[in-house]
């Protein structure tokens, strides 16, 4: 199942096995594939000045309809973990720390799903893959192959393999009120450095593609329509 980041897993209350722990704040993920690897929460008055990471190995369901990230830790196993500086994606001996801790499986085990790759990446993105944060990626410019058109709006992820599916992209700056959707697949490259994402597609193509409405629910009928609009094989016949 589909749903947005902003309007629905953000703000969310993170609750333990024994009683709430705060609330979803961000999310770190592979900028290889793609996948959300850690929930950033704020403990709020709990634990102040603390922020924490959760795998989403953790997560036993996602209550959208009350907003509420059941995970299967104890409050106490929260507060006696590693502590971390998360004011960035985390280090690999950080991640390393917190697998040991929470017995978590390693970078790329999570979900019961298969891994959808993304998109094609640079030579020294293939070889090293790095977490990235959705709030550093959110208001990235967004260039086609003829030029800008809008930025990075919000997130749509998929719960069970806990994946990127889209990139929501806000075109008002090029093309007013009208929002439209990405795949990471669509992507040819992301350059960290200038906040752009490229995407192998025109401006004209993505005028004409299927609007997203933020909210209304993304129902299998529109993806296929979207992905036959671009003429890409679905990711779900993979």
């Amino acid at each position: 199942m589909l749903y947005k980041f902003e309007n629905e897993l953000r703000g969310a209350e993170i609750r333990a096995t024994d009683d709430k722990v705060g609330t979803v704040e961000d999310f770190h993920f592979s900028d290889r594939d793609w996948v959300v690897r850690y929930l950033v929460v704020d403990t709020g008055t709990w634990l102040p000045g603390r922020t924490i990471v959760l795998s989403p190995a953790s997560v036993e369901r996602f209550d959208r309809v009350n907003r509420a990230v059941q995970v299967n830790l104890t409050r106490a196993q929260i507060e006696n973990s590693p502590e971390i500086n998360v004011t960035r994606p985390l280090f690999p001996e950080q991640e390393a720390a917190l697998a040991s801790y929470y017995g978590w499986p390693a970078m790329g085990a999570i979900g019961a799903g298969p891994l959808h790759p993304a998109a094609p990446k640079t030579a020294e993105q293939t070889e090293i893959s790095q977490l990235r944060s959705a709030r550093e990626i959110a208001g990235y410019y967004i260039h086609a192959r003829d030029g800008d058109l809008g930025h990075v709006h919000d997130f749509i992820l998929e719960d069970f393999i806990w994946t990127i599916r889209y990139l929501a992209i806000d075109t008002r700056n090029w093309w007013t009120g009208k929002k439209v959707l990405v795949a990471p697949n669509w992507i040819q490259q992301v350059d960290w450095a200038n906040l752009t994402v490229h995407v192998d597609l025109t401006k004209e193509a993505i005028r004409g593609a299927p609007e997203y409405r933020p909210d209304e629910p993304i129902g299998r009928d529109y993806e296929t329509e979207l992905w036959s609009y671009y003429q890409w094989a679905p990711y779900w016949d993979d």
